[in-house]
């Protein structure tokens, strides 16, 4: 089962990350607001991100988006198959007070 069918469809599919100065940092897969910041969810399918390379980008990446309003969550291929993922997040948005709105373009980290 997916998010959506847990009832917690995402707010944004490939959200774009900007810093506060407008810079592009990231692209993530799914995203969700938070009432207090931002959930952001990583698809890793195993053959793009099991190589050193793109393990240490994926890092950086990561990295270049933590800040105390943003939570990153990281799932496999095999997570969003088997539903997993689906269930996770939901609980994770049900914890978090969630309620459904949609991202008005490009996300803008916190200062």
């Amino acid at each position: 089962m997916s998010a959506v069918d847990h009832g917690a469809p995402p707010d944004a599919l490939q959200l774009v990350v900007r810093d506060a100065a407008g810079r592009f940092r990231a692209r993530v897969d799914m995203a969700w607001h938070l009432p207090d910041g931002v959930l952001l969810v990583e698809v890793d399918g195993r053959e793009a991100h099991s190589r050193l390379e793109a393990l240490v980008d994926d890092r950086r990446r990561q990295n270049r988006i933590a800040t105390r309003q943003t939570t990153l969550l990281r799932f496999s291929g095999a997570d969003a198959w088997d539903g997993t993922l689906g269930a996770e997040v939901a609980g994770f948005l049900r914890g978090a007070g969630w309620s459904p709105r949609p991202f008005d373009g490009a996300y803008r980290l916190p200062t």
